[in-house]
């Protein structure tokens, strides 16, 4: 590694031993083939340290490898925060860890004992970790006169995961005024694990997704309450959501997603209606939800109406549709039952670019003008000849699952599924998905309708082949310029316009949330509104 860069400390040389005596597992794990030394077979032994070196040419201990936790699906080092703690210079102590909150998101939470005469607010001392990917910054630090400490001197982590995390302050909620909006208020209290629910609080600002809101919905069945995930993803706060269920929402000026669908338009979910511009239009990813662009459909300016399609496959009557090219046809008639002429303006994130990206294609083919086509973190299409195996889709719906939920992916023996029939496959994964507590139990019936719109989408973008598209087209992908740059040249080949790729930060799970949902909403208005000066959204 550079000097200064934080990386896995080994020892090598004549010092380490051959091994740990009668115990080959262990040997094979920590001591490893030394690539730098010029005797044959030599050793080096993997400490399990995180070290850096120091311009004088000492090392610099940072914590354990096995400091590690898993948030959104990134594996995080939690010792690099703590370094990076340190070297602003205002913490005498820092310790980072994992907190559950008791709905079972993962975040990490930085505890801090000042340096002496250092008065500054916690807060304070995580704006100086702007400079760490997001996946790294702390969503929360505390201050301590002291860390607590085990009976051997050490820090005592599993108190500090235990600890209770004092409440931020917020303003006074807006109270019920319906006996609807208290049921509501009482369902999302219980569900999100957060008390003093206010009407007017953002389900998705809370921090609900489409798991939350597919546990929220099972919940108010049981109270008789008629509650769809669609509902959720375009009304987003409680009263806006009583309103709308009992059809008093003054600014419905399409069908209620709870509602009986649109005619001829059962997949446009309208997350956002006011606004004079164009109309942008975002398909699901390969899990089928809407939810991800609730929160970026808030972000952005007022300047248009924003609809999301939600898969029809995860409804009980909705229509099963394998390839991109025919998702891309269906959507299009619903698209254009909204808006039937040019110019459009579309979206996909994940597995929905290519969907979007087809639209896009055909609706150019046709004749009609497309001004915007941006694609969120699109996988370079592979154009396989078949379609991966069943076994293989399964695993790639717990590992994104897995993610979503911020934990570590439950082991699945993949040969061991290969040999079971196709029903007894999907059976055993809902099993491991129970064992491991990915989501609430309620709820993972659910997920067979889910894993079978994840399976569709995921084939159909395996064999897809890209037609020509002669239009606008820009990629925002999460990770560095280099790997812009690596997109852009993987999905040249299929466009004959000028297509451009930029950075956005964020993983591919995190970008469209907070913090990076900022920055990425304001480069997709700027692709939505080239022309526009820019415009915080109210």
């Amino acid at each position: 590694m550079p000097p200064g860069c934080v990386g896995e400390l080994f020892l090598g040389g004549e010092a380490p031993a051959r091994g740990y005596h009668g115990r080959p597992g262990p040997t094979a794990e920590a001591f490893l083939p030394d690539p730098w030394a010029t005797t044959p077979g030599a050793r080096m032994y993997r400490t399990g340290d995180l070290a850096r070196q120091l311009p004088d040419g000492s090392l610099e201990f940072l914590g354990r490898t096995d400091h590690q936790v898993q948030v959104n699906g990134v594996r995080v080092e939690l010792g690099e925060i703590e370094a990076a703690l340190y070297a602003g210079g205002l913490v005498a102590e820092a310790a980072v860890v994992d907190h559950r909150a008791d709905r079972g998101g993962l975040r990490l939470v930085a505890h801090l004992v000042l340096r002496p005469g250092v008065d500054v607010q916690a807060e304070e001392v995580l704006a100086g970790l702007d400079g760490l990917p997001d996946a790294l910054r702390p969503s929360r630090a505390v201050v301590h006169t002291a860390l607590p400490r085990t009976a051997s001197g050490k820090t005592d982590l599993g108190a500090l995961r235990a600890a209770e995390l004092p409440g931020r302050p917020r303003p006074v909620p807006v109270a019920a005024d319906t006996e609807l909006e208290r049921t509501l208020t009482a369902l999302w209290s219980d569900v999100l694990g957060t008390p003093d629910i206010g009407v007017q609080d953002d389900f998705f600002d809370l921090g609900g997704d489409s798991l939350l809101a597919l546990q929220l919905v099972a919940r108010a069945r049981r109270d008789e309450t008629a509650l769809t995930p669609r509902l959720i993803y375009a009304h987003r706060t409680i009263r806006a959501v009583a309103r709308a269920l009992e059809g008093t929402d003054p600014s419905r000026t399409v069908a209620t997603p709870g509602d009986t669908p649109a005619q001829g338009a059962p997949a446009l979910v309208a997350l956002r209606q006011e606004g004079g511009g164009t109309p942008f239009f975002c398909v699901h990813a390969s899990d089928g939800s809407a939810a991800p662009y609730a929160a970026l459909a808030a972000a952005l300016p007022r300047r248009r109406p924003f609809f999301a399609l939600d898969a029809e496959g995860l409804r009980p009557d909705g229509p099963e549709l394998a390839s991109v090219p025919a998702l891309a046809a269906h959507y299009l008639t619903q698209v254009r039952s909204r808006q039937p002429n040019g110019p459009y303006l579309l979206g996909g994130w994940s597995t929905g670019a290519a969907v979007a990206f087809e639209m896009a294609a055909q609706l150019r083919a046709r004749g009609e003008r497309v001004d915007a086509l941006v694609l969120l973190d699109p996988a370079i299409p592979p154009r396989l000849p078949e379609p991966p195996r069943h076994e293989q889709v399964l695993w790639l719906f717990l590992r994104d699952l897995a993610g979503m939920a911020g934990r570590p992916m439950p082991p699945l023996d993949v040969d061991q599924l290969r040999s079971l029939e196709h029903r007894a496959r999907t059976k055993a994964v809902l099993g491991a998905i129970r064992e491991a507590a990915l989501v609430p139990d309620e709820i993972t019936d659910q997920l067979a309708a889910r894993m079978a719109v994840f399976s569709a989408m995921v084939s159909g973008a395996a064999v897809w082949q890209p037609a020509p598209y002669d239009g606008p087209l820009t990629l925002l992908v999460a990770g560095d310029a280099t790997e812009a740059r690596q997109r852009l040249a993987g999905w040249r080949p299929f466009t004959t316009g000028t297509p451009t790729a930029h950075p956005v930060d964020g993983t591919h799970h995190s970008m469209l949330r907070r913090p990076a949902l900022t920055g990425l909403a304001t480069a997709v208005d700027r692709c939505l509104t080239p022309d526009a000066e820019p415009t915080p959204n109210p």
